[in-house]
This record gives structure tokens, sequence and C-alpha cells, in this order.
């Protein structure tokens, strides 16, 4: 609904009035004289502002209508305010222009909700060509001269900047039209004198359309003055009074709706404008993303499109133009589409990786079903809640000497805020080229350098920077260069791949960065990665073995890569009776530095010789990495393998393993076992701490798995520490021997080093000498034996004696934890232990027979080269170490079916064999002693011995 303002300069009378739906004229407010200032040369409208304007003074107001018909005044400027002389002020829905016909200057401005105006733009003298009339539709101004018949065709963006969209040279309109007035979209023109006219009407792209042509006299002659609602038109004679309501339809033709006759409307009305009251015509914001189109950096002969984004917040119909310059963008598309919620699908959910389908079930996603389309001259009509998508083309082509291009996308609808959107364009490029996009790299060497040629292709000087993505398998230091514009500049990156790189072919992100970073390319590289560099290399190469003996190879391996196997080889045919077998051991990569041992064995018939060369091969990465490394290996007449059998019959001592012992001998036993089982002493707590590092306890989701709280490990392993000290005191303590006790270990080497010359004990005899030259070897071999083996006497008895134990304590200590610990992480850890009291399982009988196995098999390939070999026996029914016992093995078979025999010569019983049936199919070690028998046999271990040269005294000759 419109209102019409009527104004007299001379008197200051007014009056509001409006036009209805079938064209009655109403009157709603009648102003006597002096209601208004005087003199006001000019009023102009947008659609919900009055502009007063004194030609003379520059003074000017801004007035108002509400809904109600009240007319208020909002502001008011006094003289000066305003540039005098403007000719003509006229004004879309939203903006006014200003103009001198006089000097060609004019001006643009808009009035802001408080009831400001608000200039936007100056335009100097000149700015403009003389027009005598200046009509606006809703959104476009048709400029007119009436002695030329010239015309243009513009519009006001929301900057305000006057944008010239066609230009009409002379006699291209009718030359004389006295008004030229239009609606929101109709223009009509007339000639006060001969009462021809016409109807019109302006395009999307700014073409004036011709409609219909009325000739000399079919109108009435007169009519001072044509005022045009958004749908009617007044024409109005100021000197009889009389006036008419007039509408134009879609196809130009001009109707009358009603006349009124001479006298029907007050004389001498010298303004009548129009204006819609403010609250009809409140228009709502709308927020288009991004609010700037920065196209970045685009290279010559580009073609793309980009978009805008926004979410209705009303019905709307949508046009959409593009300002500034339309060769280089344009809209390809204005579209609406329906946004429907929904949850994702089972089959969808699938193809999510597993630890997110969770989550993703509860989360809603949008589909876009498409509702309309348009090119953006057409409107498009959407509705609230509607996602409208908005399409921008960019081309790189028909370029001129600058570099960067701008444009404005303007879009209007009739209910929103008109939006206008920045576009700019770099139009640069850079192209970086390589001598070969094939790069090769070792794992963990030295970097590479690369070299590379940018040119800049267009656009100004910039410098371009290279750098790698963050990627741990490869590096890069970041380098940068400075390329003038239209050169072309050499550089070179280090490219280097760490050892843990994977080898194959990788295409690594290497980004190039120019233009202050408006241009990202991705360098087309593809890496090979190759294995590490390796080498081996001997620590003694020259080695020396007897005959019948083994020799260790001692070798430092360095890998420059990942981890591998490394496979030593002798290289062809050893030399007679030396023998080796090739070995592979797992190298950590990294260039740490691993030793390796290779062994050389030698029979008792083994080729004597001096610094005979071996070479010994080695690969590395599956062959990848080979070489070969020289030893020389002497072989000394030695024991060979013996052809004897040990017969303790014939071998063994006569007396049995009873001994006194002196005090110093046992503060020498007790101070070598202390000494061990302040090393042993960590292996339970290196246990206990393992075990405890390793759990892990599940908590309710969405919370993660997490290890226990380290106070309580480290309470638990005070509690277990405590326990472990104890117990391995009161071992030391009761491993102080008496007056009687066994030498069970010196007996055991004694013999067989005995075996192994060829010297015979018959001499001896069968009682156990308690003084001299045999007493005191046979005490220093006991030394040797614990001194080799107490440690693993220990260690096993910590195994089955003192773990199940400490299982008990750490079970305890962990549940009594669940009182220090609230919520979640304490029940997790009562949840995980349950009713268990060995929660953790450590060690037994179990654990020993499995050691017991792995031990067997140790001294199966013992007795293949020796006659015989020393054994440790660990018993179930003490833990005292001194309580264990020591023997010589002298045969053993494996009957594959989890049963072996055992062959011993123990010194407890002189001079003869016993026989023991090893069963390792049960839950624990079953060993069958018959015809004697022994305590309960839980371990057997092979024990660690090397032959010492008995005193010549004690050679029977």
């Amino acid at each position: 609904m419109n209102y019409l303002l009527y104004y007299n300069t001379n008197t200051g009378t007014g009056a509001i009035g409006r036009i209805d739906e079938v064209g009655n004229h109403i009157t709603l407010k009648s102003y006597p004289g002096a209601s208004f200032l005087t003199s006001w040369t000019h009023i102009a409208t947008t659609e919900n502002h009055f502009l007063y304007y004194n030609a003379n003074t520059g003074a000017g107001a801004i007035g108002q209508i509400d809904t109600l018909g009240n007319l208020s005044t909002l502001k008011s400027y006094p003289e000066g305010s305003f540039s005098t002389g403007w000719t003509h002020i006229t004004a879309t829905s939203e903006h006014f222009l200003t103009y001198n016909i006089n000097t060609g200057a004019g001006g643009t401005g808009r009035i802001d909700e408080s009831g400001n105006f608000i200039t936007l733009k100056s335009y100097p003298a000149g700015s403009f060509s003389t027009w005598t009339h200046i009509a606006t539709t809703k959104n476009h101004f048709l400029y007119y001269n009436t002695n030329t018949g010239i015309g243009a065709v513009g519009q006001i963006d929301v900057l305000g900047n006057l944008i010239t969209l066609k230009s009409y040279p002379e006699r291209s309109f009718s030359t004389g039209w006295t008004h030229i007035t239009a609606t929101s979209e109709h223009f009509l023109t007339y000639n006060i004198n001969t009462g021809a006219g016409g109807t019109g009407r302006i395009d999307e792209s700014g073409n004036f359309i011709t409609l219909k042509g009325y000739p000399e006299a079919s109108f009435s002659t007169g009519w001072t003055h044509i005022t045009a609602t958004s749908e009617h038109f007044l024409t109005y004679n100021i000197n009889t009074g009389a006036s008419a309501i007039s509408q134009i339809n879609a196809d130009g033709d001009f109707i009358t709706l009603k006349s009124y006759p001479d006298g029907a409307s007050s004389r001498g009305w010298t303004h009548i404008t129009a204006s819609k009251p403010l609250q009809a015509q409140k228009r709502m914001s709308v927020a288009f993303r991004p609010a700037v189109l920065d196209l970045q950096a685009v290279a010559p002969e580009t073609v793309k499109t980009t978009s805008v984004i926004a979410i209705a917040p009303s019905a709307a119909k949508v046009t959409v133009t593009i300002l500034d310059d339309p060769t280089h963008f344009r809209i390809t598309a204005v579209e609406s589409y329906d946004i429907v919620r929904r949850r994702l699908t089972p089959e969808e959910l699938q193809d999510l990786p597993r630890d997110m389908r969770e989550r993703a079930r509860k989360v809603l996603v949008e589909d876009l079903v498409p509702i309309n389309s348009s090119d953006g001259v057409v409107p498009l009509a959407v509705e609230a809640g509607q996602k409208v998508i908005i399409t921008v083309e960019y081309a790189a082509k028909n370029l001129t000497a600058q570099d960067e291009y701008s444009a404005r996308l303007l879009i209007t609808t009739d209910t929103w805020k008109p939006v206008a959107i920045p576009i700019t364009m770099l139009v640069a490029h850079v192209e970086t080229t390589l001598p070969t996009a094939q790069i090769t790299l070792l794992q963990g060497d030295s970097p590479v350098p690369v070299p590379f040629t940018v040119q800049s292709v267009s656009g100004p000087d910039t410098t371009v920077l290279y750098t790698i993505m963050d990627d741990p398998h490869w590096r890069m230091q970041p380098v940068s260069v400075f390329v003038p514009r239209g050169q072309t500049v050499q550089g070179t990156f280090m490219l280097q791949a760490t050892w843990k790189a994977p080898q194959g072919t990788w295409k690594p992100d290497i980004v190039q960065l120019a233009f202050n970073g408006k241009k990202m390319r991705w360098l087309p590289i593809t890496l090979t990665i190759l294995p590490g560099r390796a080498s081996v290399a001997v620590e003694q190469p020259h080695l020396v073995v007897k005959q019948g003996d083994t020799v260790e190879c001692l070798l430092q391996v360095i890998l420059g890569g990942e981890a591998t196997d490394v496979t030593l080889t002798p290289d062809g045919v050893l030399p007679r009776g030396i023998f080796a077998v090739t070995r592979t051991v797992r190298a950590s990569g990294g260039r740490t530095s691993q030793p390796v041992k290779f062994v050389f064995q030698t029979d008792g018939n083994a080729e004597l010789g001096v610094n005979m060369p071996i070479k010994l091969n080695w690969s590395a990465y599956g062959g990848e990495r080979a070489g070969s490394v020289d030893v020389q290996l002497t072989v000394l007449p030695g024991l060979g393998r013996p052809t004897r059998r040990f017969e303790p019959s014939k071998h063994a001592f006569r007396f049995g393993n009873r001994w006194s012992f002196t005090r110093q001998d046992g503060e020498a036993l007790r101070a070598l076992i202390a000494r061990e089982l302040a090393v042993v002493a960590a292996l339970p707590l290196r246990r206990v701490r393992g075990s405890l590092d390793a759990i892990n306890l599940s908590l309710p989701w969405p919370l993660p798995d997490v290890g226990l709280p380290g106070f309580i490990i480290e309470s638990v392993i005070s509690v277990a520490s405590g326990h472990v000290v104890g117990w391995l005191h009161d071992l030391a303590i009761g491993a102080i021997p008496g007056e009687n006790y066994g030498r069970c270990g010196g007996m055991a080497f004694a013999a067989y080093d005995f075996f192994l010359l060829g010297w015979s004990v018959d001499h001896f005899g069968d009682q156990v000498p308690n003084s001299g030259d045999l007493r005191d070897y046979i005490w220093r071999r006991l030394l040797d034996s614990l001194d080799l083996n107490i440690g693993k006497f220990l260690e096993w008895i910590v195994i089955l004696h003192v773990l199940p134990r400490l299982d008990d304590i750490a079970t305890a200590a962990l549940l009594a934890s669940i009182g220090s610990v609230w919520g979640p992480i304490g029940a997790a850890i009562g949840a995980l232990i349950g009713s268990q009291i060995n929660f953790f399982h450590w060690g037994g009988a179990r654990e020993l027979r499995d050691k017991t196995s792995h031990e067997m098999q140790k001294l199966k390939e013992r007795l293949e080269r020796e006659a015989a070999w020393p054994i440790g026996l660990i018993y179930g029914n003490s833990a005292n170490p001194i309580d264990q016992h020591q023997v010589l093995a002298i045969g053993y078979q494996d009957h594959g079916n989890g049963t072996a025999t055992l062959q011993i010569w123990d010194n407890n019983h002189r001079d003869s064999s016993d026989i023991l049936t090893l069963d390792f199919r049960g839950e624990e070690l079953v060993v069958v002693t018959a015809p004697r028998i022994y305590a309960p046999i839980k371990g057997i271990f092979c024990e660690e011995y090397s032959s010492v040269r008995p005193p010549v005294s004690l050679r029977h000759v």
C-alpha cells in the first residue's frame, strides 16, 4: 500500500491520501497552511522515507508516514547542510540520486533506519551528461534529454556506486516528452502540450523496451503532475484540480481506472509524491557465505566456478547481478534446495571406521533436494529455510595489463536487504620444473639435493616458498626463492628419508606457495625409498680355538635404515673339522651399532693351523645390501671330542659327598650367595612392574581405556619389595652351612676335569679327604661351580618359591588399592581381579617345567659333543640354595612324546649311575627317580662349565 503526500511550496499546506485496489482516491489527512515549511523545491521518496530539499539554501529534512497515515519529521537539516543547485532529486526503493543539469555534478545517498541522510558517493561537475528528466522504477534509473532524444539506463549498487548499464544515442527516444514517471516496473512518457505518450519497461540486462506508443491527443493535455505509486499513476492539473487514476498492465496498455473532474481536488499542489509506510517495507538481513570471494591467484586461461551460500530467512524473489566486470565474472546458476535432515543408514555406518560408528549413529546429516534454479536474471522464488546457492564463473581470459580484477556480486530481492559481495582475482602463476620427478632416497641416509627451476609465468614479483607437510618419514628444510616478474630462477631443496621411512614408492606432500600464500600447488614428485646403508665389522678378526671347542666371532652390525634380518653365512668350504651354520639375527635400525656373535665349532680331529683365512658373507634387507668380512682362525691342539663314555664305576670318586666345613668356608659361601642375591632381587620386582604396567582398564564409554594409576603401581611395588627383601634375607641366612655339608658342584666339576685329562681317580680311595690338595681342589671347583651358576639357582628358586607367594601379596595389595580410587577406575580394578587370589600367575612349577624343557635341549646338544656335563637340580621341598643339588649328566634321550630319560652320576651315591625319567606333559615336571628316591625335582638346568687342570700332585702315574 502506498501513501500520497501533497504539498504547496507557497503556503506550506499539505495532505495525505492513498489509492485503493480498484483505483479510488481516499484523502486521509489534511494539513492547513504553514503546517510545512515553505520553499521546499524538491520532495523525493524511497519506499518509506521522504527527502525535502531547498535548492536555493541547501536546507533539508527527512520525513516518514506511519501505517495510520500520520506524517512525522525525523530529521531537520539547516541551510548549507546540502549542496545547493540540485535540479533533480529522484530515488529507487533505497537510494537517492541528486543531479545538477547545469554543471553535470551529482551524488548518491541513502537514509538509515534512524532517519539520517548518508552521502555514499559524490560526482564532480562534468560527471553526467545533460539530462532534462530522470525517472526511476524500483531498481533502475532512466535518463532522458527531451531536446535530443538521447538516454541511458543505470543502477545504484549497495555501496552507492552509479552504474551505467546502457547508453542510447540521439533520437533513440522521441523528443519533446515533458513528463516521465514510473511505477515499480513500468514507465509512462507524456507530452503536456500534445497529449501524446507511451509505455515501457527496463529488462534485467538494462535494455529499455517500448511497450506501447500513443499518438497526439491520446491523453488529455495540461496534466502538470504525474505521480506514480508502486502500481498506479496519479495525473493532476494544478490549475483546475482535475485528476485521474491509471494503471499499466503487463502488455503495456495504459488503463484509466478513475477520473476526477475540475475542482474535485484542491488546486495549487506544487509537489505530489508517494511512499510506503515503514512497517510495511521492513526488510530482513541475509548472510551469504563467504562474505568476500577472494579467488586467490589464478593462472591465465583458467576458467573455474565458485559459490556463495545462504539460508533464506524468509520467502523472496532473488535476482543476482555482476557489477563492475561482467567480462571476467558471470553468474552460471542461482539454485534453491530444501534441506532434509536424517540419520545415517546402516550401509553408510558400515563404511565408516569402527571407532566412529557409535557416535555417527547420533548425528544428523543434511541432504539437499533441488527445488528451483535460475540464471540470476529471472527472479528465483525461494521459501524460508531453503538453502540458496549462487554459482559464479571466473575466467582468466581477455586479460589486460593489470594483475588484479575485481567485481561485485549484487544480490537483491523483494524482501531482503540487498547484499554486495566483493570478488577479487589475482591473475598470477609460477611454474616449477624438476630435472626428474623420480627421486631415490635411502633410509636414514644424508639429504639428497633436488635442483629445480621456477619461472614467473604471470603476475607480479613474488617469493616462492617450498615446504613439506608434516610427515614422520621424510624431511625437507623450507626453501624460499625470490622470482621477479617474467624471470626464471634456479634453486635446490634437500630431501631426506628417516630410517623408519617405509620402503616403496610414495608421493610426498611438497607444497609450493607464492604471491603471499594466494597460490598453492602440490609438486608432482615421486619418492622411491630404498633400504638404508648397512655394514658389518669384525671386532676380533684373529680367533683362537682348541680342537673340540667352540669360538665366538664378535661382529658389529650397523644399519642406516629400519630394523631387518641380517644373515651371516660362511663363504665356501671351511677347513677340515671346522663347522659353522648360517645364522640370521634381527638387527635394530637407525644407525645403532649392535653386537652379533657368530660361532665356529671344531671337532676333535679339526685341522691344526695358524691364521687360516675364512670369509664370512652377510646380507641385509632381503639381499638389497650385502658384503663380507674376513677373519683368521688359529686351531690349537685340544681335548677334542671324547671317544670314551663317562662311566661312574671307572671315572667317579669312590667317596661320598659328606664334608666338614670350617667357619671360614661358611662365610665364603654366604658371601658368594649374598652377592648374587643382590642381583637376583631385581627379578621379581621387574616382573611385578612389568605386569602392572601392562594392565589395561576398560572404562565405560565414552571414556578411553587407561592403565593403572602410577601411585597404585608404586604402592603395590612398595608392598612387594618389602616381602621380597624379607624372603631373600631368609634365603641368605638359611644358606649358612653347618658342620657337615656337601660339595656336590665341586665333585661334579672335578670328576669331569680328571676325565677330560684321562687322569685316574681310583687312587683317592673311598674316604672323604678332609685335608690336602684334593680337598682344596674340590673346594675351589665348588666355588667355581657356584660362581658360574649360583645366579641361575637363585633365579629358579625365586620362580618356584618366591613368585607364587608374591602373586598373593601383589593381588591383595592391588585389591586394597581400590579403597583409594573412586569412580570408574576403582570399579574397573575390582572387575578385572574379581575373586582371584592369584591374579598375575607368576612363576611356579609350570614355568620351571617349560624352562627345563628348553634346558634339556641345550643339554642334548652338549652331550652330542661331550661325554658328560654338569647340571643343576631344583627341589620343590626347599627354597634354600644350599639344599639344591649339582650332578653330572652322562646321557639324555628325548622320546618325542613329552617324556625323556636322563642318565646321571650323582656324587651322593658314590660310583654308580641313576636313571631319571622326565615327564613334561602335566602342569609341572614329574621326575621318576627309581630305584633311588630323590626329593621332588621341579627343575633341571644345563650348567655353565669350563675345565680346569688339577694340580700335578693329584695325577697318578
